[in-house]
């Protein structure tokens, strides 16, 4: 199918009058504002966003998408009602959707429409629409499109029919919570990864200090004389340079090493070696 002509939409702030906007849907908006912070870095943003944000407008359709914007790709993504099909199909179309890129390229999170960046009638004539988003009926789409340094998240509510103001006002809302939320969710995750990190090297360094601590005792079981042995053979000499370093026979090195590896309860130089630089940690 012959793709229609790409109009370059705008990005202009939409800015909405709050003043007739109802009493419900405030109410609505403050108590989705409040629940959005109420998250637990251990459970996954976007099913707290469904939980959350699922009945903030009427759709057909809700779904996430993470994108990586260095280069583009497609992440992951999930909707309960969109086939993963779908997805992969329009992963490979994305060139066509009217306000993906610039969503990409844009700095600031913001709230748009598909109809609000492309006349339908334009927008009709793409594949894009009439592979994707005709069969599963969609002919508006609202985002909620969230930054995070090359991460980018697209909460998307799709329907049959226009979003209207008082719709993209509550969304135009509940935005910079979400944000923030999302925003709040990565440092927290990150704080109890570095958390978790600090404390397995904690556990590694006290394990590593207790088989340091042996190993000196070990060591101090010898007598002088072994010792000065036990560390030449840890810098690599061997029986004949050590005899010469201690003015001693060959064969006395070799009753010594025989003697520190009983001690030791080891049967080779390089163990013993290793044995040596485990007692020297400090």
């Amino acid at each position: 199918m012959k793709m229609g002509r790409y109009v370059q939409p705008h990005m202009r702030p939409i800015v909405f009058n709050l003043h007739n906007f109802p009493v419900t849907d405030m109410e609505h908006a403050a108590t989705l504002c409040e629940r959005i912070h109420r998250i637990d870095a251990k459970e996954s943003f976007a099913n707290h966003a469904l939980v959350v944000l699922g009945n903030a407008v009427k759709h057909t359709h809700f779904s996430f998408t993470h994108f990586n914007t260095t280069p583009l790709e497609l992440v992951e993504s999930y909707s309960e009602t969109i086939p993963p099909d779908a997805f992969s199909a329009f992963k490979a179309q994305i060139d066509q959707h009217p306000l993906l890129r610039l969503l990409i390229r844009s700095p600031k999170s913001q709230i748009r429409t598909l109809q609000s960046a492309m006349p339908g009638t334009v927008f009709r004539r793409t594949e894009l629409y009439n592979e994707i988003f005709a069969p599963l009926a969609i002919e508006d789409q609202l985002f909620i499109n969230l930054r995070q340094k090359n991460d980018l998240f697209l909460i998307t509510y799709d329907r049959d029919r226009a979003f209207d103001e008082n719709e993209q006002a509550l969304m135009q809302l509940l935005q910079p919570h979400v944000q923030l939320a999302w925003e709040n969710w990565h440092r927290t995750r990150d704080l109890q990864q570095q958390v978790q990190m600090l404390k397995e090297k904690s556990i590694v360094s006290e394990a590593a200090a207790k088989q340091a601590n042996a190993a000196r005792q070990l060591m101090d079981s010898l007598t002088p004389q072994q010792r000065n042995i036990a560390e030449l053979v840890a810098q690599g000499l061997e029986n004949r340079a050590i005899a010469e370093a201690l003015h001693i026979a060959p064969k006395t090195v070799g009753k010594h090493l025989e003697n520190i590896f009983q001690t030791l309860e080891i049967h080779h130089r390089a163990a013993l070696a290793a044995r040596w630089q485990q007692a020297k940690v400090p």
